[in-house]
């Protein structure tokens, strides 16, 4: 019903003093939304509104907040969208509230962007619509739980809207690592321009741009070397389309560098969703916690050498001073109840015992004993603090979800000393509270051994006299090692291609 605004078009939701749990909103002139789900999710503080909350304003202490799940329009543009770009900020408390962006083309929803933003934090997005090929001139925002249809909220808090005539370079998008070394890391970005060459600038993490490193590359993926091991850097990159015409610099992205060269990793997930329960509990003292790995998950790992954990936490933690981590392989594929795992002596490796302090985003382990996995059992990681600390609210970590009941947990607010757990037999500890979660600790499991992996045992069949073993690995031949139960690995050895 609005007429057509002026380009560039801008918004900071500033110039409103308040906000409203009114069935219809606060509205910004021309802003409207259309509500999808029940009706439960769609009146009352569930619509959208202006908000008033330095923290989640971007600048100043308003933004618009997304809530109920729908879609969220701004007003018509005077020209086709596909010579336009938009930018803005967001913020959002759960990483499973999704936010896409796209065109409204009567009551459809066309999606051009998904926008991905770090739980609790700032982050400024870039759509471009060069590649629309509709004729609607309403951008619009789908706001949605991503986890479950039935759940019909979701919090983004949107700020400094900004849509504007693309410029004649534009801005490359999604910087990443395709892989790092010790030494260096391979990165790559999304293109949206013709351009030939590029400018990379990389530095310390939080270093001033336009005070680091620059290249100038003509091609991409582009591997930056003599880097610090184990070590973050931001990296910026812009286009150069022609002389005299150098695209904006991206966006920052943080990269990392390997511990370890042909590491191969295992990881849990994707480390978004936060919890205070793992792997060492921030609220009790004593606490044992066990997580299944599924062999599926392990493919192609050899030798592991590092653990590590996604540590959420604006203040490093350093009460963990001693905790002991064991791997033992095991049959389950999830827990059946709250009963632990006990630690059988035989197949059970302990393989660290030391600080588990943490600071925030990944922290790295390596172990005191290399693990060798045996290729087709489950793995069991049991970790075990012995810190008798108390940490109140501190020792957040990311955790990732899970279908199944793949994290249990004991722990007990008693007296150090008195509530130590058996070394050998977890399942003998007296808790106070235990739990079993479908999720599990974000986690990496790190092998560093040569690019020649040990290969993967799929599956073995037998017969009255023979064995088939089904196995994959990268090897141009492998070695077959067979003999009585229990033989001594290296005293009968057959070898086959």
């Amino acid at each position: 019903p609005c007429n057509t605004v002026a380009l560039p078009y801008t918004e900071n939701f500033d110039s409103y003093t308040t906000s409203t749990t009114a069935a219809t909103g606060i509205q910004v002139p021309c802003w409207s939304f259309i509500p999808t789900g029940t009706a439960t999710y769609q009146t009352g503080s569930y619509v959208p509104q202006i908000y008033y909350s330095s923290t989640y304003a971007h600048s100043g202490s308003y933004s618009y907040r997304l809530y109920g799940a729908g879609y969220h329009t701004l007003p018509p543009m005077p020209t086709s969208l596909d010579s336009l770009e938009l930018t803005f900020w967001d913020y959002t408390s759960s990483a499973n509230y999704a936010l896409e962006v796209g065109v409204m083309e009567g009551t459809t929803f066309v999606p051009v962007q998904t926008i991905t933003t770090p739980t609790s934090t700032h982050m400024e997005h870039t759509v471009y619509f060069g590649t629309y090929t509709g004729t609607s001139r309403i951008i619009a925002f789908r706001n949605y739980y991503s986890t479950s249809s039935t759940i019909y909220y979701s919090y983004h808090y949107i700020d400094n809207i900004d849509v504007h005539y693309l410029p004649s370079c534009p801005r490359v998008l999604d910087v990443h690592s395709t892989s790092a070394s010790t030494t260096s890391i391979d990165i790559d970005w999304l293109d949206q321009t013709a351009a030939t060459q590029w400018q990379i600038e990389y530095g310390a993490v939080g270093h001033t741009i336009d005070s680091g490193t620059f290249l100038t590359v003509s091609a991409h993926p582009y591997t930056v070397t003599g880097l610090t091991q184990l070590t973050s850097y931001d990296f910026y990159v812009r286009p150069v389309c022609s002389v005299g015409d150098t695209g904006a610099w991206s966006f920052k992205a943080t990269l990392s560098t390997a511990m370890c060269d042909n590491a191969t990793e295992f990881y849990t997930g994707d480390g978004t969703s936060t919890n205070n329960q793992g792997p060492v509990n921030n609220y009790y003292k004593h606490t044992l916690t066990q997580t299944i790995i599924d062999s599926s998950e392990l493919a192609g790992i050899g030798d592991i050498t590092y653990i590590a954990y996604s540590y959420n936490y604006a203040t490093a933690s350093t009460k963990k001073t001693s905790v002991n981590i064991w791997l033992q392989p095991t049959n389950l594929t999830e827990f059946a109840n709250t009963d632990a795992v006990a630690l059988n002596p035989t197949t059970a490796i302990k393989v660290y015992h030391g600080a588990l302090n943490c600071s925030q985003g990944w922290n790295y382990f390596p172990l005191d004993t290399t693990y060798t996995w045996d290729g087709h059992s489950n793995l069991l990681v049991i970790v075990q603090d012995n810190s008798g600390n108390y940490d109140g609210s501190a020792y957040v970590f990311n955790t990732t979800a899970t279908t199944d009941y793949k994290y249990l947990i004991y722990y007990r607010d008693g007296t150090a000393g008195v509530d130590t757990i058996s070394a050998y037999n977890p399942s003998t500890f007296t808790a106070t509270t235990k739990y079993r979660y479908q999720r599990r600790p974000t986690m990496k499991l790190i092998s560093c051994g040569s690019a020649c992996q040990a290969p993967v045992v799929a599956s073995i069949s037998n017969d009255y006299e023979s064995a088939t073993i089904t196995a994959s690995g990268n090897g141009l031949s492998f070695e077959l090692e067979y003999g009585t139960s229990l033989v001594d690995l290296g005293n009968t050895v057959t070898s086959a291609t």
